[in-house]
Formats: C-alpha cells, structure tokens, sequence
C-alpha cells in the first residue's frame, strides 16, 4: 500500500524471507501494469547509493561487457564505464578475460547529469601492493636469503622481484665470473636465491 487507493507490487524474488503484514519498505516506482503500480527494492537501494557516492569511494561492480576503450560496469543497476588504462597495474591484453567478473573499484569521476561513473581498479591495487611492500619490507635485514623472479635487465644489473618488493642486484654481484652484461647469466622470469645486502629508502 503506497497511499490510499494506491497499491504496487514487489517481486517476492526480491525479498531474502517472507515479509510480514504491515513492514514499511524503501521502494521505488520501475513501471506500471494497468493501474498496478510495478515496484522494486532493488531498484530503491541502487538509488540511494547512487545519491550517496562520491569520488574516492570504493563500490563493487560487475563486468557486463567490454569495448576498444575499457570495460563496461553495473554498480547495481547504475551503469560504470573503466580504462583499460584502470583496469590493472600492468597492460591487459585481453579484456574480455574480466566478463561476468565482480571487481572492487575507486570511483574517479561522477557525472550526475548523465548518471554516468568512471571507476579504477588499478588505484585499488597499488594501494594493496604499498600494503604488502611495507609489510614485505618489515621482514627483510641485511644478510635475509630468499627467493625470487628476475624481472628487468639492464647494463648495470637484474631488477628481482623478492615478494612484491623490487630489488637490485649488480652486474658485478650476478656471477663470481666478471660479465658484461647481466644477460649473459640470467633471463626476465628466472628464479634465483638471493642474499639482501643492504636496505635503502626509496
């Protein structure tokens, strides 16, 4: 009952248990079959979030689809669009590889006018992996041996992943052989077992 005279109905697929007789709902109008009012919970909640969203905020949303720019996002019934750009920390070669998926987000930008909302995953994630650094880097002392993945090499040495935290090895450290170029004793993707030598800021 909406009013005097003036009912809706509510698809029970949308209530978790049965309500019961005289419960006050949040609902908002979605249609009309003949003089029944069509009504929805769902519909009322993805509004009020909607309303109260705001740039920075973290939403869950659904990947509904993709296009040559990014991946196409439901935050309930509220369309969002992401960047490919946004979608992970390093490049995505295959977007469509995210379909149906359920992805926590940075809202970046809000258009209220055209109900429309940008979102980032990558923000997301690089917020995770500073966690794990510092986490990572609490660990560590001179003298710690572990493992780990070249990930870059350059003239002056191999880049290792040690656990979310890069680190360098020098050229002249790599192999008890003087080499000329790192290359000559590893390859991006090897792993090797590596001595920490000394901790440094940035």
């Amino acid at each position: 009952e909406l009013g005097p005279r003036n009912e809706g109905v509510v698809p029970l697929a949308e209530f978790e248990e049965t309500p019961a007789v005289g419960q006050r709902l949040k609902v908002s109008l979605v249609g009309k079959d003949g003089e029944l009012n069509l009504l929805s919970i769902k519909e009322a909640k993805a509004i009020a979030a909607w309303e109260e969203m705001e740039v920075g905020s973290l939403a869950k949303a659904t990947c509904t689809g993709m296009n040559k720019g990014g991946l196409e996002l439901k935050i309930g019934s509220v369309s969002a669009f992401m960047p490919a750009s946004q979608v992970a920390i390093g490049r995505v070669d295959d977007l469509a590889a995210y379909a149906g998926q359920a992805l926590v987000c940075e809202v970046t930008e809000i258009d209220r006018g055209r109900k429309r909302i940008v979102l980032s995953r990558r923000k997301v994630l690089e917020v995770e992996a500073a966690a794990k650094r510092e986490e990572a880097l609490g660990t560590l002392a001179p003298g710690s041996v572990l493992r780990g993945k070249v990930t870059r090499l350059e003239n002056y040495g191999a880049f290792v992943d040690i656990g979310g935290i890069e680190g360098l090895m020098h050229v002249s450290n790599i192999s008890h052989k003087r080499l000329e170029h790192p290359e000559e004793s590893l390859k991006v993707g090897q792993e090797v077992e590596v001595q920490v030598l000394e901790i440094t800021d940035g």
